[in-house]
């Protein structure tokens, strides 16, 4: 008798030809065996995941996920399933780490959640948010999806345990020019609507379907009706009607709850259902994160830098993810409790809270933007700042500072560049000695970088500036010898 697989691979897809290679090739050092189930192609998606090994059965579409996820579940041989969509992909290491995991998996353990990470389209760099999902588990009978949409595996799975692994999938289907691309919102919206119309009012899963369409709603634009679906989600999870999926899910609400209300001037009804679940005990990275943005805007600064920084903390202390605050989120939280704070003259505690972000992330233009901005406008700032910058941030710092004429900065960026001996110090200091007219000793500072070092770009474009004033220069002067 054949051995049994391992590991299946089971997708679903439709017009994926552009992507679905890379996530099949993506698995290939995790799986046995792909099974992709076609809901109505009319491009060569089929032939794409043929070509790659894949089983591929054909199923009509019926505006239900739930039901073409099973007919995938259906056809699997493996003792174990893993659920890829053909816009998301693994790491090769993470596919390895995968088959390990399931291979050594205890008795006990039904299923697998992984982190989702969403980005834009070809820019791991450019991360929207990220969550905890369950994607891989059992093959078993009743181990099947439910919801036509935004499919769930977990209340199949029973009571058995769900092990957390810090496996990435890397997913670009939340990219606004992807969804645009295929309408994905007035698809989902047609199908979420239909969802709550059936669904009665005390199903345990209602709050879940109500922050889904406040979701969708805000990624199109119209925050008043999400502010609606994201407040009944809101809640009922407060109330305790609901089954909670994790605790990413009551994040993910809340900050959504925030984007929506907050600009509407409503600041006052998210800090409620704030602490309405903080008193529920849902001790989570975005509802202090919305606490702090609503506390701040109704004035209570204090209060508000200490929930915002809070939220921070907690976001970066939690190893599994599910209490994470989005990039954009951990962003404005930071640009929040920074204004905040400058407002009330805190100053030193503003570039203290700017070093501890820029450290985290060194290359973020906003967070550098704001440090120049703060150093030009606040006295004092600039001498604080700049000699507890991370390293990898002060060239940054000096180009934003260079591109809005604010010399003093860029003269300060250039002291500290040479004290930590970095290659772009010379060029720091020849854009000094071109504002202040030092054509000659810019040529020569810019001539003395390093072709080979990490300056020699820049160099090379202040030299080409440096020329290109001087040329217009010249001319000026020959049109007034003329």
């Amino acid at each position: 008798m054949a051995k049994r697989p391992l590991l299946s691979l089971c997708m679903i897809a439709r017009d994926e030809e552009r992507v679905i290679g890379r996530a099949i090739v993506s698995a290939r050092g995790a799986v046995d065996e792909v099974v992709v189930v076609d809901t109505g192609s009319t491009d060569r998606t089929p032939a794409v995941a043929e070509a790659l090994g894949a089983r591929v059965y054909s199923e009509p579409w019926r505006q239900d996920f739930a039901h073409a996820r099973n007919a995938s579940l259906a056809q699997a041989r493996g003792e174990w399933i893993f659920v890829l969509d053909a816009d998301e992909y693994l790491d090769a290491a993470d596919a390895r780490r995968l088959r390990s995991l399931v291979r050594t998996a205890p008795p006990d353990v039904v299923g697998m959640s992984v982190h989702q990470v969403n980005i834009l389209a070809g820019r791991r760099e450019a991360l929207i948010d990220r969550s905890t999902t369950i994607r891989v588990f059992r093959n078993r009978p009743h181990h099947r999806y439910v919801f036509p949409i935004h499919e769930q595996i977990a209340p199949s799975l029973g009571q058995g345990r769900v092990a957390v692994t810090d496996i990435v999938l890397w997913h670009e289907g939340f990219d606004p020019g992807v969804a645009a691309a295929r309408a994905k919102g007035e698809r989902n919206l047609g199908i979420l609507r239909r969802v709550l119309a059936e669904m009665p009012q005390d199903h345990p899963y209602r709050w879940y379907f109500e922050m889904q369409t406040g979701g969708e709603f805000a990624r199109m634009g119209d925050m008043r009706a999400a502010a609606d679906h994201l407040l009944r989600a809101a809640h009922l999870t407060a109330a305790d009607r609901y089954n909670p999926l994790n605790r990413g899910s009551v994040g993910v609400l809340m900050a959504n709850l925030a984007r929506a209300l907050i600009p509407q001037g409503r600041a006052s009804e998210v800090l409620d259902q704030a602490e309405a679940l903080l008193a529920k005990g849902w001790n989570v990275a975005s509802v202090w994160f919305a606490r702090g943005w609503a506390n701040v805007e109704i004035g209570a600064v204090e209060a508000g830098v200490r929930d915002l920084l809070w939220a921070t903390a907690l976001s970066e202390a939690t190893a599994n993810g599910e209490g994470y605050v989005s990039e954009g989120q951990l962003r404005a939280a930071w640009s929040l409790a920074v204004h905040a704070l400058v407002r009330r003259g805190a100053v030193a505690a503003a570039a203290a809270l700017l070093v501890h972000a820029l450290k985290a992330r060194p290359d973020d233009e906003r967070l550098v933007a704001m440090a120049t901005g703060i150093c030009a406008g606040v006295p004092g700032a600039r001498d604080f700042l700049v000699p507890r910058l991370p390293a990898a941030s002060v060239w940054p710092f000096a180009q934003k500072a260079a591109s809005e004429g604010r010399l003093p900065e860029v003269e300060a960026a250039g002291r500290r560049l040479a004290a930590d001996g970095d290659p772009h110090a010379p060029v720091a200091q020849a854009i000094v000695a071109i504002a202040h007219g030092e054509r000659e000793r810019a040529r020569a500072l810019l001539m003395g970088v390093d072709p080979t070092s990490p300056a020699a770009e820049a160099a090379r474009y202040a030299l080409a500036r440096l020329s290109a004033e001087e040329g217009v220069h010249a001319g000026k002067q020959g049109e007034v010898v003329a």
